[in-house]
């Protein structure tokens, strides 16, 4: 077979137009730099879809026990309210503010939660701080455990229901997801009241 005249057969060398020495250590200077450049492209990458990863797996609880284990304040927004406070604990399906007494704030009714720096005189808005993802609760308690235990002992307690309705008394006995409260003022009447619509509850 004939080759045309500008085709080179296989075991031709290179022309040494091309391929001269100070040519060939450029082209190679020029392949790592590509690919040095690819390889931090390719790294940005990772980092920007592993950050995208813990956020995807991010979970209200684990951004609570996140603020309560670094001593944080935050503004949390229920259903029913704002209360601004530290996070100090946080369990199945509540958690704990201190602002400055204790509230018991159901996660079902939590809406926003806005992490803050302290001031000299109160709090101020801070960027939200990372959260390390999927975390467990450190409390292996659930909020009508609590109110079982608080009734337990006749605690006076301060309810906030969804819709704002708030029940003020002492709790007095629990049920099958219901807990029921003596209420304060006359007759002191027996309220019962569906624990899974308890937003707050505020020992008295």
């Amino acid at each position: 077979m004939t080759l045309p005249s500008n085709a080179m057969a296989d075991d031709d060398p290179p022309s040494s137009e091309s391929w001269d020495g100070m040519d060939l250590r450029l082209v190679l200077r020029r392949w790592a730099a590509d690919a040095s450049a690819a390889d931090t492209a390719a790294s940005r990458s990772r980092e920007r879809w592993l950050r995208h990863q813990a956020g995807e797996s991010a979970t209200l609880i684990g951004v609570l026990v996140d603020l309560a284990e670094r001593g944080r304040a935050a503004t949390v927004t229920t259903l029913a309210g704002v209360h601004t406070g530290e996070v100090v604990g946080v369990g199945r399906d509540f958690c704990v503010m201190a602002s400055p007494g204790s509230t018991l704030l159901a996660l079902s009714s939590v809406v926003s939660v806005a992490p803050l720096e302290p001031l000299v005189h109160g709090y101020t808005a801070s960027p939200p701080a990372a959260s390390d993802g999927d975390r467990e609760a450190p409390l292996d308690l659930d909020l009508e455990e609590v109110l079982s235990r608080l009734a337990a002992d006749r605690s006076p307690v301060r309810l906030v229901l969804a819709g704002g309705t708030a029940v003020t008394g002492t709790l007095w006995a629990t049920g099958d997801g219901i807990v029921v409260c003596r209420s304060e003022g006359p007759g002191r009447r027996m309220v019962t009241v569906v624990c899974a619509a308890v937003t707050s509850c505020t020992p008295r």
